[in-house]
């Protein structure tokens, strides 16, 4: 939905991975996409319409999950039982009847199994320049205050889970937690729509308990309004449309943000490798 295929398709590529195979819901979306691939990266993949007659025609190592989340809990278990690692679009599940079981079944499975499974946020590399915008405060003492505001492109339930893994995976990462049970969750919007939402909650770090506020305003053009602050000290992310650099602002001041999914595919590579 997100059309992320290629992008991912070429960051794997920029850091040593074969690209060799693609899985689509018809011959004719698997066509398709195969073009579009042969096009802009100039590969040529095998095709199929679902991971097991894929693996037939294709020895792999790892898949890239970039489908609809109402349908990863299929494509993770598939994986799973192939012994592939995974990278999986956010939410990482959605849509099951219990998405909390369902998710700790399958990451207690793959770490069994000693898989690599990482889903796809971003934002936790995105710190270092976050730090040379900021330098020195996250070393000046336990964070107690965290914000972020995204632009998501859906309303409704469906916002949540598109949005909150971003925010939860740079409080894992700013504020380590060993039990990261969310308390004093609350939710609150202007209208019945929910075009805006702001979800506030208390994340258990460690170091002390973390007040947090994610706030989502529908926005359905790209690119789309982002940033955090870690105790005031904020930085909103800004995008270039000619070449899609991306900045971190605060007031006068702007650093480079280096491509946060080229460098987390980078390091799912080299967790591969």
């Amino acid at each position: 939905r997100q059309g992320l295929g290629p992008f991912v398709a070429q960051h794997l590529l920029a850091a040593g991975a074969d690209v060799v195979g693609i899985v689509g819901t018809s011959v004719e979306t698997v066509a398709a996409a195969a073009a579009e691939l042969h096009s802009r990266c100039g590969l040529t993949v095998a095709g199929a319409t679902s991971l097991p007659a894929l693996i037939e025609l294709q020895p792999l190592d790892a898949v890239a999950i970039l489908t609809p989340a109402e349908t990863h809990a299929e494509q993770l278990r598939a994986a799973l039982d192939a012994g592939l690692s995974v990278l999986c679009e956010k939410p990482f599940v959605w849509g099951t009847p219990d998405d909390v079981a369902t998710t700790r079944e399958l990451v207690e499975a793959f770490a069994a199994a000693g898989l690599v499974l990482r889903e796809n946020c971003q934002w936790p590399f995105t710190l270092a320049a976050f730090d040379a915008l900021h330098p020195g405060v996250r070393r000046l003492g336990p964070m107690s205050r965290f914000t972020m505001n995204l632009g998501p492109s859906v309303t409704g339930s469906a916002t949540i889970g598109d949005s909150l893994p971003h925010a939860i995976s740079l409080l894992q990462a700013l504020a380590p937690a060993a039990t990261a049970e969310l308390t004093e969750i609350s939710f609150s919007t202007r209208d019945e729509a929910a075009t805006e939402l702001s979800v506030s909650f208390v994340w258990p770090a460690d170091t002390g308990p973390v007040q947090a506020i994610v706030e989502l305003s529908l926005e359905a053009e790209q690119p789309r309004r982002a940033g955090y602050s870690v105790d005031g000290h904020r930085a909103a992310r800004m995008i270039r449309t000619a070449d899609y650099a991306q900045f971190f602002g605060d007031g006068a001041r702007l650093v480079d943000v280096p491509d946060p999914l080229g460098q987390l595919i980078s390091h799912f590579v080299a967790e591969l490798a």
